[in-house]
């Protein structure tokens, strides 16, 4: 009876699999969303008893449901399939529970949704454990997934070179294995370069993405590339067509009931609203990107968003408000060191010094943000706007901690000094 039960059930998931990724993404999901628990419960009896190929092809197309249904509940279903292999194989039928087939391939799966909340750590040492059974193994699918997770989590460290050579070998093994998440690893290439400030070549790459989630009708996958157009777009200076693009893909995450993707667009959005001196609105669409964020547990929307609230909170004045976004993002940053962020937050607090009038001080801190290697030059462009009449000519004179060879604790004593 469990045998037929498991059958049927995982016979509709795999029959689904095309509709989630296609035009009939939202039916296929609302109807097996009813019958989630029997689902789960079908894919753990396989996961326990069925032969390594037919369990990885429905791994697979689980994970297309859960990237639609929703991805922190993936990702624990993913981890207890696992967990449950590996309590209940006999002692003497794995030696090694980290190399087993079925369970490599869940936690593979896992990974990638990790990733995608922004659980860097958790993904990485999953993605990082999976990887030489997976390469052993010859399984394609779950090794580009493990390459994509440790490229984005490269690039959220501020390694954009490593980063992009691991999201392009990640791309020609998915493509050439046929991995229906593919297309998403060129999402993350295009936010590569964005962070590196090529904004022309990662809206090529975006687009591109675009192009191939609209020839196959996966909406999901055009909202994703729209809101990171949006990113490109306004390092290019169109802010009112990356406002554009962040609105378009919004009202897809909102009838797909997305909440990542809307806290990614609510939050870009914001940015887009401060270049355009829309402070209010700025402000509003941070705090709902941070509500988002806060209930999925998303640790770079949170700090992202914590950012663009001090910027907004400049904006309207609000100095002492501005601070402590600055201040809690600097500090959420580096406890998940997120390099990134941390030099964003501390070019947020550069221009609150300049704002409280210590003006020596904020010229040293942003001259060690510009000088950074790893600092994206979109959030120079952000605060540059509040610092006011700094001579770059002036700068480049200065000595102090100016220059990403000098400490980071120097600066952070600079800043305690100077804010108190």
């Amino acid at each position: 009876v469990r045998g037929r039960h498991c059958r049927y059930y995982v016979d509709l998931l795999i029959q689904r699999e095309d509709d989630f990724l296609g035009r009939g993404m939202l039916q296929a999901r609302d109807e097996l969303r009813q019958d989630a628990e029997n689902v789960r419960a079908a894919v753990r009896w396989a996961s326990l008893h069925w032969d390594t190929q037919p369990a990885r092809r429905m791994l697979i197309a689980l994970l297309s449901f859960y990237v639609v249904q929703g991805w922190y509940e993936g990702a624990d279903v993913f981890a207890d399939i696992a967990r449950v292999r590996g309590e209940t194989l006999p002692a003497d039928s794995i030696s090694d529970p980290s190399t087993d087939p079925i369970i490599v391939s869940a936690r593979a799966h896992q990974a990638f949704l990790q990733t995608n909340l922004g659980q860097i750590d958790e993904s990485e040492t999953v993605s990082k454990a999976c990887l030489g059974a997976l390469e052993e193994l010859g399984f394609q699918e779950e090794l580009s997934e493990c390459l994509h997770n440790m490229g984005v989590n490269a690039s959220f460290r501020g390694r954009y070179e490593q980063a992009q050579e691991l999201l392009e070998e990640a791309i020609l093994l998915g493509r050439e294995c046929g991995h229906p998440m593919w297309p998403t690893y060129l999402l993350w290439l295009g936010h590569v370069y964005f962070l590196l400030g090529e904004y022309e070549r990662g809206l090529l790459t975006l687009r591109k993405s675009y192009d191939l989630f609209d020839q196959h009708g996966t909406l999901w996958g055009t909202a994703f590339a729209l809101s990171k157009m949006g990113l490109a777009s306004d390092g290019l200076g169109d802010h009112s067509q990356a406002m554009a693009y962040h609105r378009e893909g919004l009202s897809v995450f909102e009838r797909m009931d997305n909440r990542a993707g809307k806290g990614y667009c609510l939050s870009r959005m914001g940015m887009s609203a401060t270049f355009l001196e829309d402070y209010a609105g700025a402000m509003r669409l941070g705090q709902e990107g941070y509500q988002v964020f806060e209930e999925i547990g998303h640790r770079w929307g949170l700090c992202t968003s914590l950012c663009g609230m001090g910027f907004a909170q400049i904006g309207l004045g609000r100095i002492e408000d501005a601070k402590n976004c600055f201040e809690e993002a600097l500090q959420e940053a580096k406890e998940d060191r997120m390099l990134p962020l941390t030099l964003y937050a501390l070019a947020g607090l550069a221009c609150i010094l300049m704002q409280v009038g210590e003006r020596e001080s904020a010229l040293e801190v942003f001259r060690y943000v510009r000088d950074h290697p790893q600092i994206p030059t979109i959030y120079l462009a952000m605060a540059r706007r509040w610092l006011g009449d700094l001579d770059p000519a002036t700068m480049r004179r200065h000595g102090g901690v100016g220059g990403a060879e000098q400490s980071m604790d120097a600066v952070e004593e600079l800043l305690a000094r100077a804010l108190g």
